[in-house]
């Protein structure tokens, strides 16, 4: 594989073929690299029509299989001494220089020296009439083998083996003196025989012999190609400069295809290691330490292995993570010995016998944690040698100078203690005088407290007595028929009180603001609850306002308002504005009232939500298990505020994808908050709505439909349609009636769902948004492309404004 220029890291400075933009060595002339003046050499002329067919006249060729640098294999039938169906790999037109047809003839005599079911067999090579060589071998009909694999959904007992038939034919080669080099699934192709899986291992165009010279020995050949693919590419390999290359490095090769082969991804992700530049791919490689193949996990890999994910995940830790890990060691001495020592230990792991690998030990993570900071570490023991040796200068002086220093306190103490007895005296004679003024000190703060105490309890109770007048006065009479005019309303809509009721607030309590603020923050609250949020934030607005010029930024009032204002402004999707009122709000809070306090607390429950709906995983998780953890502590686990916080918790958890976690957190939320509040209390049918979601990501549909089922006719029952929570459980059933396929159910609920969030939340809010990007979805899997068409245009119009 050639790298780009932008990915050759220190050659960036050196001067580029125009071609091909490798880097220019001093000795290249005509303005080209060797590669490109070797190409433009050997390319046939236009008018050139000659093909393999008209030079290899027992071969009658098919179609080609694959190209690579050197040659092109084509599917041929080869027609006498014998009729039978071979792949031909010839050597491409312009490309027999010495170092290529010494490379074609040494894969020619790789195969034709090995004789294995597991190797593909070569059958004849020779000359074609224009002189380019060719050789036919063995025409393997399958597919790779991960692919293989993920077709038939091979468990992982029998992925183990079929991974010992590879390993088989790989140690043939090794004891036939060839080191295969660029062992990865598409060199590895399965097909069936009698039913069976049958690897056969391929294209051995850049094997080296086990006692080949170490110039051949390096990551690049002489027209500055890479040997061998990165994400299978063992650290020697790597290392282009003076790299040792032996049987171990297939050893690596292999490990790293076991550990796809059981996890479904590699350990380093291609697209990310080829986007790295030239420096840091090999840097990745040779130190960079791959993560347990465990955590690399997603649903579909359980799915394509017959089992579940925790299932699979326990099956992946122990033996097999150990076995992995020492087969892909970075030091190829602490790697297997041979590919036969690796396959005999999973033939241990398959027979239940104790494995030869083992965890890493502390010496092993500090000898790796060395190896990868080795100018760290140096400069560290640098740091601390010079410390310890100046450390031992100082304590020499130090002990010289608490000799003579303790000499001088010793007389000094003889003159003190002259002086002792009379300071004695003067001192309890000034003792007793502070002891009587700190007497009088105390009973004052204590009077001047207790006095603020009751000013502050007076003011409490006297805006409680004034919101409980208003709200009966001028809120709740309202369905008085007395207070009403001829025309009463017998059945007044709680909006139309608030309504009303706010407007009498303007001029009522002009001397008297604090009430005023009382009152516009519970109505504010009674909005909000009804999503009628442009209303909750004009009276929280004013509230807040209120509140902050006649207390002060870190009153308990002020920053309980910041934080209803920062959750109005959160629920119309105002996200950014949102995210920055409530970090203000939180950092003062915790300044003012302690991270334990409730408004505290609230805060930082709104701010995890924040983060959630910004796609802030990392943060939303690490904001929530503090909050779960402070709350747990102050009024333990069971009180349904600490279920709250668990809740949001398990919201994290499953937006990460961690289902191990959230599953068993979130059954005990709602077996907590059902026997405390009961099952239609707001609060449980919250966390039911994270439950039916982890359901449906474990693959439980059916269950999840039952459970939001249920839960939409509570919510239609107990908060009407308009209710956001109702809103919440409409959606996750179509989404369950999707992931079942009864996609017209799903387009009818998704319908119904939109028309309630563009009446309640507006047309641009983000759930109104996702909302519609579901039923454009619907619309698809039924074939309505103009409709979904339609939709698409709308919401992305949305998405811009």
């Amino acid at each position: 594989m050639l790298f780009p220029e932008d990915k050759l890291g220190p050659y960036n400075n050196q001067m580029k073929c125009p071609k091909c933009s490798l880097p220019l060595e001093p000795g290249d002339s005509q303005g080209l690299c060797s590669s490109c003046l070797l190409a433009a050499a050997f390319a046939p002329d236009e008018d050139d029509t000659q093909t393999p067919q008209q030079n290899l006249p027992k071969y009658k060729l098919i179609r080609v299989l694959g190209e690579g640098g050197m040659g092109t294999v084509h599917l041929a039938e080869q027609t006498h001494p014998l009729v039978r169906q071979v792949a031909l790999k010839v050597v491409k037109l312009g490309m027999d220089s010495a170092q290529v047809l010494a490379r074609f003839n040494y894969e020619r005599q790789s195969l034709a020296i090995m004789d294995h079911p597991a190797i593909a067999r070569i059958f004849d090579a020779g000359i074609d009439e224009s002189g380019r060589p060719f050789f036919a071998m063995e025409y393997v009909d399958g597919i790779p083998v991960t692919q293989y694999c993920d077709k038939h959904q091979l468990t992982i007992k029998d992925r183990l083996n079929l991974f010992l038939l590879i390993c088989d034919g790989v140690q043939h080669a090794h004891r036939k003196g060839v080191i295969h080099r660029d062992i990865k699934p598409s060199n590895i192709l399965v097909a069936e025989l009698n039913s069976k899986p049958v690897p056969k291992v391929i294209d051995f165009g850049i094997a080296k012999a086990i006692q080949q010279p170490d110039g051949e020995n390096t990551a690049f050949t002489q027209l500055g190609q890479f040997i061998g693919t990165p994400e299978y590419m063992s650290p020697e390999q790597a290392d282009w400069v003076a790299g040792a290359i032996d049987t171990s490095t297939d050893v690596y090769s292999l490990g790293i295809l076991l550990y796809e082969l059981l996890s479904g991804t590699v350990p380093f992700d291609p697209q990310s290691l080829r986007q790295a530049g030239f420096t840091e791919l090999i840097r990745i490689i040779r130190e960079q330490e791959p993560p347990p193949m465990q955590l690399k996990l997603t649903p579909a890999s359980a799915t394509l292995r017959h089992t579940d994910p925790n299932s699979l995940r326990k099956h992946l830790s122990g033996d097999l993570s150990w076995i992995v890990a020492k087969a892909i060691e970075k030091l190829p001495s602490s790697r297997y010995s041979s590919v036969a020592d690796f396959a005999a230990d999973i033939e241990r792991h398959l027979n239940d016998q104790p494995v030869l690998a083992s965890p890493p030990s502390t010496f092993n993570r500090t000898r790796k944690f060395v190896r990868r900071n080795k100018l760290a570490v140096f400069a560290a023991v640098s740091v601390f040698v010079t410390l310890l040796a100046g450390l031992a200068a100082t304590a020499w002086q130090a002990k010289i100078a608490n000799q003579q220093r303790a000499q001088a306190l010793a007389q000094q103490a003889i003159a003190e203690a002259q002086t002792k007895e009379a300071a004695l005296q003067q001192s309890r004679a000034l003792s007793a005088e502070r002891l009587a003024l700190a007497g009088q000190q105390a009973a004052e703060r204590q009077t001047a407290i207790a006095l603020s105490e009751k000013r502050r309890a007076d003011s409490e109770a006297a805006i409680a007595r004034a919101v409980s007048d208003f709200l009966q006065k001028d809120l709740l009479a309202q369905a008085d028929v007395r207070n009403q005019s001829a025309t009463f309303d017998r059945d007044i809509k709680v909006r139309t009180a608030l309504d009303r009721a706010a407007l009498k607030l303007s001029n009522k309590f002009d001397k008297q603001p604090l009430i005023e603020a009382s009152i516009r923050q519970t109505i504010a609250s009674a909005y909000f609850n009804l999503s009628l949020l442009p209303e909750s934030r004009t009276q929280i607005n004013r509230a807040y306002d209120l509140f902050l010029r006649h207390l002060c930024p870190a009153a308990p009032a002020t920053l309980s308002a910041w934080k209803q204002k920062g959750t109005t402004i959160y629920s119309q999707g105002k996200l950014p504005e949102a995210e920055s009122a409530l970090i203000d709000g939180l950092s003062l809070a915790r300044r003012s009232l302690g991270a334990s306090h409730p408004t505290t607390l609230a805060l930082m429950q709104s701010l995890g939500d924040v983060y959630e709906r910004q796609g802030k995983a990392k943060a939303s998780e690490q904001i929530r298990l503090s909050t779960y953890e402070l709350v747990s502590n102050k009024i333990g686990t069971n009180h349904p505020d600490t279920v709250e916080a668990l809740d949001k918790l398990v919201s994290s958890y499953t937006t990460r994808g961690a289902l191990d976690l959230a599953y068993p957190l979130s059954e005990k939320a709602i077996a907590i908050l059902t026997a405390k509040l009961g099952p239609e209390h707001p609060d449980t049918l919250r966390a039911t709505t994270t439950y039916t979601i982890i359901l449906a990501r474990l693959g439980r549909s059916e269950e999840a439909e039952r459970r939001n089922t249920r839960a939409v006719e509570i919510c239609r029952r107990v908060f009407g349609l308009e209710g956001a929570i109702t809103q919440v459980f409409m959606n996750s059933l179509a989404n369950n009636y999707m992931e079942l396929g009864r996609f017209a159910q799903a387009q009818a609920l998704y319908a119904e769902t939109l028309d309630l969030k563009t009446r309640t939340l507006g047309p641009s809010n983000p759930t109104t948004l996702i909302t519609m990007m579901n039923l454009a979805t619907s619309y698809v899997r039924q074939r309505k492309y103009p409709q979904a068409e339609e939709l698409y245009i709308k919401t992305l119009d949305l998405r811009r404004k």
